[in-house]
């Protein structure tokens, strides 16, 4: 598809303030866009809120095997994470609340343990490419030596679950550029980063609210060109150019809906389980000692269990994901897996005195899993950046997805072939088949 031309001084209005319109306008701002607006209907407070009912962490590592096309993109993701942190360190920004004390990432590692005698080779191959990439001693093996005294040298705690201790097996990768982002200082950060760029916000219920998209009349092409937008106020904003990035389920107004209906749902159901303040515990699952981790379901295909370490109340995650259609997507087999597994692998908690409670104001839910970044056919000036994927997938790639979106609104073609919208598909295939005839 052509690119319409955009300058620097162009109005550009993203509309939602979702990790990709976030990411998107950061990225802009840095390239040297100086009139970028996020609407957004929720208040502002909705975005920087603690977490006290979702979670208040997300797990960060490299791409698992089965996502090799988001390897790089989730490498330059933990450098972005890690350049915030320097950031906020250096005092170059500190957003209210925040201080140079304070992190947005902690760098405690990813642990994957599987269930079985051995290690998946997809996830040994996962490991060797990246030594070959030179990034030797980033993925580390359970089952080599090296690689469990190097973790150890480290300080990343290469057995969580103290499998060795009880004369289990721990068959487990351990990715130690990952580890966990705290979602409520993320935000902040993120938030006040744009600011200080100078991206504009319109929140609320009526001036944040985009209703309408207006047009100018349609020239010799019959390509639409965007000329405004019409908030639930009434006011009308005149832009240059839209990025619609809101929360996936959003389609955009009087146009055919580009999401992926079809694909792939996953259920995913969280609950919780308490840490008391003693020492021997509320130690061992502080976030510089206990990793995200995830543990892989060896009798149901794809299913895990996954969790954080505890919160600073004491709170701590763990949940269970797997494809809608599984017999764990129930919520009382759902909370029996997660009982099961705490019995087996923190049995420590049970004895305790430790219960476990669903999440009750975070509903388990479903998750369609696409995200598309990519022009709407039809309209000159139009950017769908949506993402159906679970926060935590999705929230991974703020410091960095933006980059790609702005690469597409500047002509570029999507990162990743799956980034492409339904339409354009449907497009190119009409194309293709009359260019065979």
């Amino acid at each position: 598809m052509a690119a319409s031309h955009i300058s620097k001084d162009d109005r550009i209005a993203i509309i939602g303030a979702s990790v990709l319109g976030i990411s998107t306008a950061l990225h802009l701002a840095a390239r040297g866009y100086k009139d970028i607006t996020i609407f957004d209907k929720k208040p502002q407070s909705d975005l920087t809120a603690p977490p006290t009912q979702g979670y208040p962490y997300s797990a960060n590592r490299c791409s698992p095997a089965d996502r090799p096309e988001y390897r790089d993109l989730s490498l330059e993701a933990i450098n972005g994470w890690k350049a915030w942190n320097q950031e906020l360190w250096a005092g170059k920004t500190v957003p209210p609340g925040l201080s140079p004390e304070h992190r947005v990432y902690i760098n405690n590692g990813y642990y994957s343990h599987f269930g079985g005698d051995a290690i998946p080779e997809a996830e040994i191959a996962r490991v060797r490419l990246m030594e070959k990439k030179g990034m030797g001693l980033a993925l580390l093996l359970s089952t080599d030596l090296d690689h469990v005294g190097s973790a150890n040298s480290r300080m990343f705690n290469f057995d969580p679950f103290w499998r060795e201790e009880r004369e289990k097996a721990n068959i487990a990768v351990l990715d130690t550029l990952g580890g966990t982002v705290i979602v409520e200082k993320a935000y902040q950060f993120a938030l006040y980063k744009a600011q200080t760029q100078g991206v504009k916000f319109v929140f609320g219920a009526e001036d944040g609210a985009v209703e309408e998209l207006l047009y100018h009349k349609p020239g010799k092409d019959d390509r639409k060109n965007l000329k405004g937008v019409r908030t639930r106020n009434g006011k009308t904003h005149s832009v240059d150019f839209v990025v619609w990035a809101c929360e996936s389920g959003t389609s955009i107004p009087h146009l055919p809906s580009s999401l992926d209906t079809t694909a792939a749902k996953t259920y995913e159901f969280a609950a919780a389980v308490r840490i008391p303040e003693r020492e021997e515990l509320w130690d061992r699952f502080a976030p510089d000692n206990f990793p995200s981790w995830e543990h892989r379901l060896p009798d149901e295909q794809g299913a895990v269990i996954f969790g954080f370490p505890r919160e600073e109340d004491g709170r701590m995650i763990v949940g269970i994901r797997a494809t809608a259609k599984s017999n764990i997507a129930k919520n009382d087999e759902a909370i029996n897996r997660i009982k099961r597994f705490l019995a087996e692998f923190l049995p420590e908690l049970s004895e305790a005195g430790v219960s476990i409670e669903p999440l009750s104001a975070n509903p388990p839910e479903v998750y369609a899993d696409y995200c598309i970044i990519d022009r709407v056919p039809g309209v000159k000036n139009l950017l769908l950046a949506v993402d159906g994927r679970r926060t935590e997938e999705k929230f991974l790639f703020l410091p960095n997805i933006g980059s790609h979106a702005v690469d597409v609104i500047e002509g570029g073609q999507p990162a990743i072939t799956n980034w492409k919208s339904k339409s354009a598909i449907q497009q190119e295939r009409k194309v293709l088949g009359k260019a065979k005839l």
